[in-house]
């Protein structure tokens, strides 16, 4: 959580929000004003709300004001650990719980068909699913998080590919921007490229199953 100071009408107040952008814009955000003594009091932000063909896979939020807590006795993750382990793994989490309420809910006795980390985490997601003309479909999913397009294209290129092998490279929603450079770049290494809510629904299509 990053804290900065804000200036209103001559009056000091702070800022406290998550330092990963879509966090903040989703509900990480609050305002309070310094006191003496007292923890302050927080304020919500008015966050911003996905837009409706992608709520299914936003990130959820319990909605509730969290109370300021002294630093002494907690700790935090490092941040390479936060911003490269955490925050991504949030992304990876939310496909995977979703996908399987989805199919399962259709498909009763599929509850293995998406495996989360695979094979020691070698990639993020294996999606083996049925079709309603008795053709199996398999999935192999990386989910990357990288403020940068190009920066993640560049990475796919020292790799050739996906150091994992996976057949697929799936982005948060907020970073559907970066699908045309990714669409170009994974072709070239046999992959494909897509948001997360467009991947479930290929998959949920390919299933049988109805996205909404």
């Amino acid at each position: 959580m990053k804290i900065s100071k804000r200036m209103s009408a001559g009056r000091e107040y702070y800022r406290v929000a998550c330092l990963y952008g879509r966090h903040a814009d989703t509900g990480a955000s609050f305002m309070f004003r310094p006191t003496s003594g007292d923890a302050p009091q927080l304020h919500p932000d008015s966050p911003d709300t996905p837009a409706p063909h992608e709520a299914a896979l936003a990130l959820e939020t319990t909605g509730a004001v969290p109370e300021a807590k002294p630093v002494e006795g907690h700790l935090a993750l490092k941040r390479g650990v936060w911003r490269y382990t955490c925050v991504p793994g949030l992304h990876e989490l939310r496909l995977h719980t979703v996908l399987r309420e989805r199919l399962t809910a259709a498909l009763p006795g599929v509850n293995d068909a998406v495996t989360l980390w695979p094979m020691s985490d070698t990639y993020d997601h294996r999606i083996e699913v049925k079709g309603p003309d008795g053709s199996t479909h398999v999935f192999t999913v990386d989910v990357k998080d990288y403020t940068h397009g190009r920066v993640l294209a560049e990475s796919l290129h020292r790799n050739d590919g996906d150091k994992g092998g996976a057949e697929w490279l799936v982005v948060p929603d907020h970073r559907a921007d970066q699908i045309p450079l990714l669409t170009v770049t994974c072709h070239q290494y046999g992959m494909k490229a897509a948001t997360m809510t467009n991947f479930a629904q290929m998959v949920c299509r390919s299933a049988g199953v109805a996205w909404s």
